[in-house]
């Protein structure tokens, strides 16, 4: 009498996937599949294996079949093709099993866009040897997946733009402002278009001259309170210099004006491989003009004695006449004085303050 012993196949599912995304911005553009099986016991029977994939050949291009760290590194017979956006590769050994808990092999290509994008890519079948088949229930993913290219994150792209004088004060209601920046673009970057925007322009603020060296303007929007410029850097500097003529027109406030103007520069075209980017600030404060508080003139009085204190109670002036007064406050320094004086005849002195 002979036994049979019956015992169930252990599944296995063959898996694509993309190893990571693609950085765009990247020289070259490299792209990895993986294709995986999960963990593979000695007893399996492993020897080989055959495959087919399909890509999108406008968009990926594979040239090397990658085999170390995969299970393909231990069979030495092995090879690849792809062509017309088909990838069939084989491997196997006549010796001993593989085993292990690796990918099964891995396939170095480009992403072939400059641009952020995405690439579809298939496993369509797979097949091992038949012992192998016959221990494990093997089953192929056939669903697509995706190669997805972006512009990765990295501090060097970032694109910078920095005022020359960020705080103005100004008391003269007709003013012709120079506002200067400077957009700095990283090196070894496409950067074909990009913007500048000048935000926060109050109704008292027109911009009269724009000079911009280091690039080619090609358009000018305005808005309310905004005005946008779209313009071509040059690629043999690594920055560009902003010169506006703000002309500043205000009436003269009775109490101090503040108004926030902000400059960035972002890129336009989507290409570009800057992942973040940051403006700066300028701000104007308008001053109202001061009022100087003049000192009597005492034309229809006569003057008998006169004082001049400080706001410290220092007495600067001590005069008996109108001339000698006169020529003691020409001497003064600026401030704010307090004058007491005697008129002739009079019973109590007075008091005035003024400003010299």
């Amino acid at each position: 009498m002979v036994a049979v012993v019956a015992y169930a196949q252990q599944p296995l599912t063959v898996r694509l996937y993309p190893a990571g995304e693609v950085d765009v911005c990247a020289s070259p553009r490299e792209c990895v599949l993986v294709v995986d099986v999960g963990t593979v016991a000695a007893r399996d029977s492993l020897l080989g294996y055959n495959l087919e994939l399909r890509y999108d050949p406008e968009k990926l291009l594979f040239h090397t079949m990658l085999t170390v760290g995969t299970l393909s590194e231990a069979m030495p017979n092995r090879d690849f093709s792809a062509r017309y956006g088909e990838l069939r590769a084989y491997a196997f050994t006549l010796t001993r099993p593989v085993w292990g808990q690796k990918p099964l092999v891995a396939f170095l290509g480009e992403f072939r866009p400059e641009c952020p994008d995405t690439a579809a890519v298939q496993l369509l079948w797979a097949t091992f040897n038949e012992e192998f088949e016959r221990q494990r229930a093997v089953s192929v993913d056939t669903a697509p997946v995706y190669v997805r290219a972006v512009v990765a994150q990295r501090p060097e792209r970032e694109l910078r733009m920095e005022v020359q004088e960020r705080s103005y004060e100004l008391t003269a209601p007709d003013t012709l402002l120079p506002l200067r920046a400077t957009v700095r673009m990283p090196a070894a970057v496409r950067l074909q278009r990009l913007q500048t925007v000048v935000q926060g322009l109050p109704s008292w603020c027109a911009t009269e001259q724009v000079e911009l060296a280091g690039g080619a303007l090609e358009e000018t929007v305005t808005d309310t309170a905004e005005v946008r410029y779209v313009w071509r850097p040059d690629t043999a500097h690594g920055e560009a210099l902003w010169t506006w003529g703000i002309r500043v027109r205000f009436p003269e406030p009775p109490d101090t004006v503040v108004a926030q103007v902000t400059a960035a520069t972002v890129p336009v075209d989507p290409c570009a491989c800057i992942t973040r980017w940051s403006g700066d600030t300028v701000r104007l404060r308008v001053l109202p003009k001061p009022v100087a508080i003049a000192p009597p003139s005492f034309e229809r009085e006569e003057l008998q004695r006169a004082w001049v204190y400080d706001a410290l109670g220092r007495c600067w002036v001590d005069a008996s006449s109108k001339v000698e007064l006169q020529r003691q406050l020409e001497q003064l320094p600026r401030g704010v004085y307090l004058l007491r004086w005697q008129r002739t005849g009079g019973s109590l002195p007075r008091h005035a303050l003024f400003v010299r």
